[in-house]
């Protein structure tokens, strides 16, 4: 499951990818493009930067600007 994950989200900033097992078959559940899909309550403020800063979108900043 592992090296499939590494290979779907390849092309992605960040990315979770779900699977589950099913009498030993693997099957993609889903790819989600944010931590908890966006439902995490950040306590403070810098919590929520300490976090920011573990993204790195240096390959896609420019096209974010």
């Amino acid at each position: 499951m592992i090296d499939y994950s590494k290979k779907l989200s390849a092309e992605f900033v960040f990315a979770r990818v779900d699977f589950y097992e099913i009498n030993t078959k693997i099957y993609l559940s889903e790819i989600t493009f944010s931590p908890t899909n966006v439902l995490m309550k950040f306590k403070n403020v810098n919590q929520s930067r300490y976090l920011g800063s573990l993204l790195n979108i240096s390959k896609i900043r420019n096209k974010l600007i």
